[in-house]
């Protein structure tokens, strides 16, 4: 798969869609370790900025508090087995990567691993982390960002194409992702703004 880099501006519109993540971190000891994760969103547009929530006894966690950095990516629907098979298991006693027989690369700038066939990944930073009873809410820069040409258009996400569907989590074995895009076009002369 060919990945573009995404413009500053526009990386946000990689996560407007909202879409579940494969968040891929390192250790210390340089284990590899990945985790989905649901509850994402964009948090600041310049400079770009994603917000997650995770539980704070997860390895993924573990080690983005000890490293400060990771790897984002949007997994796509055909991934959706993967995504399931790594958030069913630990990545504190295995390596996901090796027992799930994970095909990936190595991100140069991060060292963490990229799996194979995602849509796009995003290269991440932590600016700000907030813990609330378990859960941690992670604030993260995003310092470079790509995404598959035929997914990303370079101004969003192609979520009603087969190369842009993106995974989206209902809770338990439930998944769907978008099918068409609605083009709204509004009038504004009857309307008064206050």
């Amino acid at each position: 798969m060919k990945y573009k880099i995404i413009k500053k501006n526009k990386i946000y519109r990689l996560l407007n869609t909202n879409p579940l993540l494969l968040i891929s971190t390192v250790s210390k000891d340089k284990k590899h370790n990945i985790a989905p994760i649901a509850w994402v969103c964009p948090q600041e547009l310049k400079p770009a900025r994603l917000l997650f929530c995770i539980d704070t006894g997860h390895k993924t966690f573990e080690n983005i508090r000890k490293t400060k950095k990771f790897v984002a990516s949007i997994p796509h629907i055909s991934q959706v087995n993967l995504v399931k098979k790594a958030g069913s298991i630990s990545g504190k006693l295995i390596d996901k990567f090796f027992y799930l027989k994970i095909k990936s690369q190595i991100n140069k700038k991060t060292g963490c691993k990229i799996p194979e066939g995602v849509i796009g990944y995003m290269e991440c930073v932590i600016k700000k982390i907030f813990i609330l009873d378990g859960t941690a809410i992670v604030i993260s820069d995003i310092t470079n960002a790509y995404a598959d040409k035929k997914a990303f258009d370079g101004e969003r996400l192609l979520a009603e194409k087969q190369k842009g569907k993106a995974i989206h989590h209902l809770g338990k074995n439930n998944f769907i992702t978008y099918s068409n895009k609605i083009f709204l076009s509004f009038l504004f002369n009857n309307f008064l703004f206050l």
